[in-house]
């Protein structure tokens, strides 16, 4: 079907003076009233959906909007609802395309916010349509995400800053079993059209054996469109998928997808053939077959080829216990040499009564290192409604040496946020045994206190046989809010503090505090590491104070000291302000610097100065 090239040029004009209305203010009116609350006027343009529209503010007076459309006012939670606290606006019935909608509604500063709006506001034409093709022309203005982006910065991810993109999209049935889409994406500020556009195509052909889709995806270098666009610049795709409809409970599935990345110091290429087998075994087996295969690297060097076979097998048994088996290997070739990585397990679980859980696995890995056997077992049990016990252990063999573990612990959960843990772990790597004997403890027993602590207390015996060294762990917490939270009090202290299972062997204490009073804020922490065994002594300590100039304006400074006491001292002494200001609904600015001095014994140690301006800008 024939477009006059005057509807297509009245679509486009129309698209793009709606995209730039969308992405202007929609604050039409703001007047005061007399109990001090504002009247806000925003206007919206359909684009052929129910919403959700996005109010200018959020956290607006419950129930004061009026809605109209066009020239007929509608009926809250009947024609329209409306999220007072998140200003979002749903209608009934869609809201069609170049139709107006208007709301009125009141905030009150302080409880109201501006709602910065972030993404795309699309506009949508349909310029064809009917049962078996349609076609469409979509415009949208893109803008960065919601936070102040500094001047000078790109985005992470997603469009640059005032990206206007026009979307000429449709799909069309070819026959009775094969639809057939298009879509292409053009910059709105002009250009280069083949370095900046994005184009799409795609075939699906469903019959009764099953379905076959085949695409090509590819866009320019230049290309601006989001993350969510399906598109990324200078990448260009083709891919092809089968998949048969279940036969006998089995059903088979393959795919190719090839990807090539063309943006200039990146040029590869990445191809990818799968299978995958699935379905029942009898009544209740299932089983998950898979085949990858992987070639990557660039377009002037040597690939790397990767295959992978997976196996899975699922069996219940009984109506408490399930078992998985799974086999996996992967056979990796590069530059003429090979390796190979082959996984076995099985795994069993079971519930035998509502509050007890059990589980065992074994699992053989064959890596270059050598063979490894690893066996483990887990229980746990809910003794009563504040008692539970865990328990567990595992059993680690190879070329490396065994390792055992065991590990048990009881917790307990009473009145005033008490809770007690006391737990046991024995271990055994190559002969080195050690035990670990733990106890925690928090409670609440004020509204405004609350304390916890723990104690860790271990044991070692070398391979030998000779006791080895293993300290002991103590860490005591605190914390108590005063003055209706206004004022929080933090305090700890620890004795070889133990990290992700790293024991520090430090002396460690900490001091801090938190308070707000009106506009002002005020934080400080100091804290002191002292090394026991290096006899050196590390003290940081931190003070922030701000204040808040009105609802745009706050201005914070900063100290940190940090000394190292050893038998020379050693430090840095740093000062910082910064001032920000709201300028307006869209923009913020920051101005901050510091000064650093250094602490160190040579006198000639120059102090650092920085500063810097950043003009924020919100969407």
């Amino acid at each position: 079907m024939r477009i006059p090239s005057s509807v297509l040029r009245r679509s486009v004009l129309l698209a793009a003076a709606a995209v730039v209305a969308a992405a202007a203010p929609r604050v039409c009116l703001a007047q005061p009233t007399e109990n001090g609350s504002r009247q806000i006027t925003d206007v919206f343009v359909g684009r052929g959906t129910v919403g959700p529209y996005v109010l200018s503010w959020r956290g607006v007076e419950v129930n004061s909007e009026t809605v109209t459309r066009g020239a007929v006012s509608l009926s809250r939670n009947v024609d329209y609802t409306l999220n007072a606290a998140t200003g979002v606006l749903t209608f009934t019935s869609a809201l069609r395309t170049r139709e107006i909608a208007r709301v009125d509604y009141l905030i009150r500063p302080g409880p109201a916010n501006p709602n910065p709006y972030a993404g795309k506001l699309p506009v949508d034409f349909r310029l064809v349509g009917g049962a078996n093709a349609n076609l469409n022309l979509d415009a949208a203005y893109y803008a960065p995400s919601s936070g102040p982006v500094a001047l000078g910065t790109a985005a992470a991810s997603g469009p640059a800053p005032g990206t206007l993109l026009f979307s000429l999209s449709g799909a069309g049935r070819v026959g009775s079993n094969s639809v057939v889409g298009a879509r292409m994406m053009l910059p709105g500020r002009g250009g280069n059209l083949l370095e900046g556009s994005a184009l799409r195509l795609d075939d699906t052909v469903q019959s009764r054996l099953g379905k076959v889709t085949a695409g090509y995806t590819r866009a320019g270098s230049g290309f601006l469109g989001p993350a969510d666009s399906g598109f990324a610049a200078g990448v260009e795709q083709i891919e092809a998928g089968a998949t048969l409809n279940p036969i006998g409970g089995v059903a088979a599935a393959a795919s190719f997808v090839q990807v090539h990345d063309g943006a200039p110091g990146q040029r590869a290429t990445t191809t990818t053939l799968a299978q995958k087998l699935s379905g029942r075994l009898g009544a209740v087996t299932r089983f998950v077959a898979t085949r990858s295969h992987v070639v990557a690297g660039p377009d002037a060097g040597e690939a790397v080829g990767r295959t992978t076979d997976r196996l899975q097998v699922d069996q219940p048994i009984g109506d408490r216990t399930r078992a998985t088996a799974v086999f996996e290997r992967t056979r990796t070739e590069a530059g003429g040499d090979h390796a190979e990585v082959q996984n076995t397990s099985v795994t069993l679980s079971a519930r035998p009564a509502g509050s007890v859980d059990v589980s065992a696995a074994f699992r053989n890995e064959i890596t270059s290192a050598g063979p490894r056997d690893i066996a483990s077992a887990n229980l746990g049990a809910a003794l009563t409604d504040s008692l539970r016990l865990t328990a567990g252990l595992t059993e680690r063999h190879g070329r490396g040496g065994a390792l055992h573990s065991r590990g048990a612990e009881l917790s307990y959960s009473g009145p005033r946020g008490l809770t007690l843990t006391g737990g046991l772990d024995l271990s055994s790597d190559s002969g080195a045994t050690g035990w670990a004997s733990r106890l925690s403890a928090s409670a609440r027993p004020l509204a405004a206190l609350e304390l916890d602590g723990s104690v860790v207390v271990r044991e070692a015996q070398s391979a030998a046989g000779t006791p080895a060294d293993a300290p002991d762990t103590y860490d005591m917490r605190m914390s108590v809010a005063l003055a209706r939270e206004r004022l929080k009090l933090t305090g700890a202290v620890a004795r070889n503090p133990e990290e992700k299972g790293v024991v520090t062997r430090v002396q460690r204490s900490r001091v801090g505090m938190q308070s707000r009073w009106g506009a002002a804020s005020l934080a400080g922490s100091v804290g002191t590491d002292e090394d026991y065994l290096a006899s050196i002594t590390s003290t940081v300590l931190d003070f922030t104070l701000g204040y808040r100039f009105g609802a745009g304006t706050m201005l914070t400074t900063g100290f940190r000291d940090s000394l190292v006491h050893s038998q020379t001292l050693t430090g840095t002494r740093t000062y910082t302000v910064r001032l920000t200001h709201q300028v307006s609904t869209l923009f913020d600015l920051s101005l901050g610097g510091s000064v650093t001095d250094s602490l160190a014994s040579d006198p000639a140690a120059a102090s650092e100065y920085t500063a810097d301006a950043k003009l924020g800008i919100r969407f």
